[in-house]
């Protein structure tokens, strides 16, 4: 089953436009807010709030109220998510959202057929050994179809360290996307270790990084397109179609 569509409906995407605005801040000072990621995560962890002051960069969080203001521009809102959600948001969930904005404009001019943000699938694995049904679990940060492949991308704001999340990125894309489905890593670390950038060249992963106003021109390199404007294909297969043949045959 498919425990979470991913970003589809009004409402959520209402949520991200509303914090548009901060996630482009965040992309903007990034270099400055990602050593602030432990800090954070500790601050959060002793009472649900974030209280940070240095550098030009002060950063508040209580009972659903944010306050961030780098270099004197300053952005309020309330988030109404789940407190622990914020969190998330805050320590790398607003680069997925970034680029999910970003990749809104190819949804709308038709040059992919169908995005998803967040999207957690749990699925039972019926054709294993009796006893040994444990159910494939997996989220997945940004899927898109360009009509005729599936697009699995993996967003990373920290550094990268572990390659088993190549591997997983990899390993999820060709499960549910079959043989042709398409991997993209989105790094804000550029400076990948030899044995990742080795495993992103294995698994013909496609690597984006540093430049990420050029995203748009990249992931239409990768779809083989060479301008937007391209009308939907007759027959596109939305996400879902891959989802049910992978159901079909587990």
């Amino acid at each position: 089953m498919i425990k979470q569509n991913g970003i589809i409906d009004e409402k959520s995407l209402e949520k991200i436009q509303e914090r548009k605005n901060l996630s482009n801040l965040l992309y903007e000072h990034r270099t400055r807010i990602i050593p602030f990621y432990k800090k954070i995560n500790n601050n959060y962890a002793k009472d649900k709030t974030i209280d940070i002051c240095e550098n030009n960069l002060k950063m508040f969080y209580r009972d659903h109220q944010v306050c961030v203001n780098i270099d004197g521009k300053e952005i309020k809102l309330r988030y109404s998510e789940d407190e622990d959600d914020f969190r998330k948001y805050i320590i790398g969930g607003w680069f997925e959202e970034y680029i999910y904005c970003e990749l809104l404009e190819l949804l709308d001019k038709q040059v992919i057929y169908d995005l998803r943000l967040n999207m957690i699938l749990g699925v039972e694995n019926t054709n294993a050994i009796q006893g040994d049904k444990h159910p494939i679990y997996t989220e997945l940060d940004i899927v898109f179809s360009d009509g005729k492949n599936l697009y699995v991308a993996e967003c990373k704001s920290g550094e990268l360290k572990n390659k088993g999340v190549l591997t997983a990125l990899s390993t999820n894309a060709q499960i549910f996307g079959g043989a042709n489905a398409k991997c993209i890593l989105i790094s804000i670390d550029g400076n990948l270790g030899k044995g990742i950038q080795e495993k992103v060249k294995i698994l013909n992963i496609k690597f984006i990084f540093k430049d990420f106003k050029k995203i748009l021109r990249i992931i239409l390199t990768t779809l083989g397109v060479d301008k937007l404007g391209r009308g939907c294909l007759a027959g596109a297969k939305p996400i879902c179609y891959w989802i049910l043949e992978f159901l079909r045959n587990n």
